[in-house]
């Protein structure tokens, strides 16, 4: 008997959303600012080395995706592939983030790609969850909310759109990616996914908020 028939509930994924309300909220004004979309990450990679050994790693998956994986840490790079988009994230000295829209564990291609003397491959498809907030309203500055929760500076030439910083509020970490002026993901642990929900639709309340997951 295998674990499935033991136990037949784990091979179901629940959402971690699941129990928030959700729809539209009128804030102190009347109106609807801001739109919260909260889903799962399709499919996310962690390519990862040791101390030092990063630049290999950097020119190992060049080679691979051919094209200059990001230099510096909050870089990115995009794969401009119709049929297979990809974002590279450099969230670390060591370490890259590869997002793609094909849904599952990719870790089996990456190995087959990077060597184990080289860096380690790590699936974290369902260890993330994104939250995508972003203004419905011309002109309405998203950080008016995010800073309630974040100690970020969110002035373009602190935080370019393109870029990704690691952040967080009280004792639960998130990794930004800013996608325009007034637009973010924000990844977080699957683990505080309905609290990170939770805070940014209580700090969205105020200015008014459509709510999706």
């Amino acid at each position: 008997m295998n674990s499935v028939e033991l136990f037949p509930h784990q091979h179901l994924m629940r959402s971690p959303f699941e129990g928030h309300e959700k729809g539209d909220f009128k804030g102190a004004q009347c109106q609807i600012n801001l739109h919260l979309v909260a889903s799962f990450v399709p499919s996310l990679t962690l390519l990862s080395t040791w101390n030092g050994a990063g630049t290999v790693l950097e020119q190992k998956l060049s080679s691979v995706i051919g094209i200059e994986v990001p230099a510096k840490t909050g870089a990115v790079s995009y794969l401009a592939n119709p049929v297979q988009p990809s974002v590279i994230m450099r969230v670390g000295p060591e370490e890259f983030w590869v997002l793609e829209a094909k849904s599952g564990d990719q870790s089996q291609y990456w190995r087959a790609h990077i060597p184990a003397e080289i860096g380690s491959v790590t699936d974290l498809s369902h260890a993330r969850c994104v939250i995508r907030v972003k203004s419905l309203v011309a002109g309405f500055n998203v950080s008016a909310m995010l800073n309630k929760l974040y100690a970020l500076d969110f002035r373009l030439e602190h935080f370019p759109v393109g870029q990704v910083k690691h952040t967080g509020y009280h004792h639960v970490p998130v990794l930004m990616h800013r996608l325009a002026e007034n637009e973010f993901d924000i990844y977080a642990m699957t683990t505080y996914a309905y609290e990170t929900l939770h805070q940014l639709f209580d700090a969205s309340l105020e200015f008014g908020v459509k709510a999706e997951y």
